[in-house]
């Protein structure tokens, strides 16, 4: 899976480079809140994502997103995080190079977490780290700006919950 999610960010990183104008990507930063199931174990997350996009039309484009988030844990785990992969279609008001759109996505978010190791009466439990795959889908809303800057807003249900998620990004 390591192999298959770094094969993914070099070509998502490198598609820039050979891509003709019909192809955007864009490199931003995350921060997430969650809701519901999903606040049992953490509450608050930042990270960062990459977003590849094909526009087809002025106004139509299909993307895939990829991202690491680091979650911050609630006092019963050590660490926690999430990586979405996400497959998202953007329709756009005006035009594809700037101005508001929407997002429908479906996707997967492995979510890690790991247990603090407890010593409770001269027994230790040793920490213990699960990592899960659930389903998703989601949508947002966001606005490109002329200078190429990517504001973006959208809501995740996750199989164990959902969360809140807002996206500052450098389109490229």
């Amino acid at each position: 899976m390591k192999i298959f999610f770094t094969i993914l960010l070099l070509i998502l990183l490198a598609f820039p480079l050979i891509a003709k104008s019909q192809i955007k990507t864009s490199i931003g930063l995350e921060t997430t809140s969650a809701n519901s199931n999903l606040n049992y174990h953490n509450s608050y997350g930042f990270g960062i994502s990459s977003i590849i996009e094909y526009t087809f039309t002025l106004k139509f484009g299909l993307a895939a997103q990829i991202g690491y988030i680091h979650l911050l844990p609630n006092s019963y785990y050590k660490s926690a995080n999430m990586i979405p992969l996400q497959a998202i279609m953007k329709f756009y008001f005006n035009y594809n190079d700037q101005g508001a759109y929407m997002t429908p996505m479906l996707g997967i978010h492995k979510h890690k977490y790991t247990t603090k190791e407890y010593t409770i009466i001269g027994q230790t439990t040793p920490s213990k780290t699960t990592s899960i795959t659930n389903r998703s889908f989601g949508f947002g809303i966001g606005y490109l700006t002329t200078s190429k800057f990517d504001f973006y807003f959208r809501i995740n249900w996750v199989d164990s919950g959902k969360y809140l998620g807002l996206r500052l990004a450098r389109e490229f």
